[in-house]
């Protein structure tokens, strides 16, 4: 976000969080053309979730592998 004195500051919004700073009157909102770097980390937060899943079944059927012996 550019302020009307010329200053560029971060918005800190996150997630649609209401109750963010207030943007005064003049301010230019800077939105990105290209979002393919924030589309990384949506892939990396999905894999990882993926492997977390993976290893707690994992771990879940060994015990009952070892159970059933």
């Amino acid at each position: 976000m550019v302020l009307p004195n010329g200053q560029s500051v971060p918005a800190g919004l996150r997630s649609w969080q209401a109750g963010g700073p207030p943007i005064p009157p003049g301010s230019l909102v800077v939105v990105p053309q290209d979002p393919s770097p924030y589309e990384t980390w949506g892939f990396i937060r999905n894999l990882t979730s993926v492997l977390g899943q993976l290893s707690i079944s994992s771990a879940a059927l060994a015990v009952i592998a070892r159970q059933a012996k």
